[in-house]
């Protein structure tokens, strides 16, 4: 998030394929409005929903934190300012439907979204064409890097559209 001097505040976190919720235990050190972990499988659910019960973090600024297991292509978009992350969590094909859904909501309601994609460099060619073309030229990349041995990407979808 400082990559791309991203604020959490007035945002909700939503990390889609959460796993076990180790993103969001990170997550909740931040002003975030709400953090938001979707999840297919029902045991990593489980477990997510254990890991946040039993955190006790020192500086936890957000707590409303939710667990949801369902198919991330199902999971319905709010319509307010969200970052998304993505840690690889599933094919191109699955992506191109999350990435669909999350376009189609922001093009009914204009509102800061940012996508951040770790580990996903395979994806990246599909990624940096389908986000431009889907949101009529608004989406566009912020930052490309490593972090460590795994490559992060952050694209915006901005709450005033660009001229």
């Amino acid at each position: 998030m400082r990559l791309a001097s991203l604020r959490a505040e007035g945002f909700t976190f939503v990390d889609i394929g959460c796993g076990k919720g180790r993103v969001l235990l990170s997550a909740m050190v931040l002003p975030f409005k709400h953090i938001i972990g979707v999840e297919y499988s029902a045991n990593l659910s489980r477990v997510a929903d254990q890991n946040i019960a039993s955190v006790r973090l020192l500086h936890q600024r957000c707590s409303s934190v939710q667990i949801i297991c369902a198919d991330a292509a199902q999971y319905r978009i709010a319509d307010e300012p969200t970052i998304f992350f993505f840690a690889n969590p599933f094919t191109w094909e699955i992506m191109e439907i999350v990435l669909g859904n999350i376009v189609k909501s922001y093009l009914n309601v204009c509102r800061p979204i940012y996508l951040l994609f770790y580990a996903a460099s395979s994806m990246m060619p599909q990624i940096s064409e389908f986000l431009p073309l889907s949101s009529g030229g608004h989406g566009h990349r912020l930052i490309s890097t490593n972090l460590g041995l795994r490559s992060l990407n952050i694209f915006e979808l901005p709450g005033e559209p660009r001229q």
